[in-house]
């Protein structure tokens, strides 16, 4: 695998966790402020800010790993993505 191959894979791979840990706290947010104040937990967290940066950094994620994908075989990307569990995990 060449460099630039890893580099793309590692960065589909960071920002996807990066993607659902803002996903998380924006819809955390969302649920306690619906709580809070009433409202629909859909319409506050679509205008989270975290949750509408966390779909977009999931969105390029997941276009990097499908150029990823192109490149490398499945064999060497796919136990990549245990890395993303780990970084959630710890976060």
């Amino acid at each position: 695998m060449s460099l630039p191959s890893l580099m793309l894979l590692l960065f589909a791979v960071f920002s996807s966790a990066g993607g659902q840990i803002m996903l998380k706290h924006g819809m955390k947010g969302a649920a306690a402020a619906a709580g809070e104040h009433g409202g629909s937990v859909a319409l506050r967290a679509a205008t989270s800010p975290w949750v509408v940066v966390g779909l977009v950094i999931f969105a390029v994620s997941a276009l990097a790993w499908m150029s990823t994908l192109a490149k490398v075989p499945l064999s060497i990307a796919y136990p990549f993505n245990a890395l993303g569990y780990l970084l959630i995990v710890l976060a």
